[in-house]
């Protein structure tokens, strides 16, 4: 009983396997071929396949968000030249992406896209948050045993070395309690309203069109308080698309 309960356990497994595969190919061969059709300049034929790709099989690679935005764009629909260029940032911090997103979209007089050099080294610190943390704290460490073979030696505390073992600890109290990173959503719905409250039964503070860029500060199940331009409102959450 048991043998065959570990064939059927295996038959499974293979079966898997053998499907993820045969997948992970049919996804290679659309990429390859929406690629062939990029190059050739075919981009509305290509664009479907890269939707496609984007959509339903998971696969975003820099390269493909990079030539979405830029079929967009040149389709004129600035809003998804916007959230693919969002993306790639992501992937590949770069001043140039920066920059291309805040000229598209004061072109289109879109809010949210102005260029900060402060952008640009939060989403660098995201890219390497571990590794930042895991300096600071063999730093510390490193401090901690140098404190105490002064102490034992009875050579005196170095008040360098605690000002600098204070700077560590608060920093890192500060970066694993709130964090520094800021996360994204861009409006979707041609026409948004932005709420005093998370109520549609609250007075309406202005309206948005689509493609504005917000700053999440909290999700509230159906709502996220946003912060724009410096002002915190309230927006029903289908009306935007999260950007990680």
């Amino acid at each position: 009983m048991q043998n065959r309960i570990k064939k059927i356990i295996l038959s499974l497994w293979i079966l898997l396997i053998s499907g993820q595969s045969i997948s992970f190919a049919a996804s290679k061969n659309m990429l390859s071929q929406a690629d062939s059709l990029f190059q050739a300049g075919l981009y509305t034929q290509a664009l479907p396949l890269y939707e496609t790709l984007y959509t339903k099989e998971r696969v975003a690679s820099p390269a493909m968000l990079l030539r979405m935005a830029l079929i967009y764009e040149g389709l004129a629909k600035p809003t998804m030249a916007l959230y693919m260029l969002n993306k790639y940032y992501l992937s590949r911090p770069d001043h140039e992406v920066l920059k291309k997103m805040a000229d598209l979209a004061q072109k289109h007089q879109l809010a949210g896209y102005e260029y900060k050099e402060t952008n640009y080294l939060l989403t660098f610190y995201s890219q390497y948050e571990r590794e930042l943390i895991q300096s600071m704290a063999g730093l510390l460490l490193l401090c901690m045993l140098v404190l105490a073979y002064r102490r034992w030696k009875q050579k005196g505390v170095s008040p360098s070395l605690m000002l600098l073992s204070f700077v560590i600890v608060a920093s890192l109290a500060f970066i694993l309690n709130r964090g520094v990173e800021q996360s994204y959503a861009i409006i979707m719905s041609q026409r948004t309203f932005a709420y005093k409250e998370a109520s549609g039964a609250s007075s309406v503070l202005k309206t948005l069109p689509q493609g504005t860029r917000v700053v999440v500060v909290q999700t509230l199940d159906k709502w996220l308080k946003v912060k724009l331009q410096d002002q915190e409102v309230y927006i029903n959450s289908y009306c935007l698309q999260p950007v990680y």
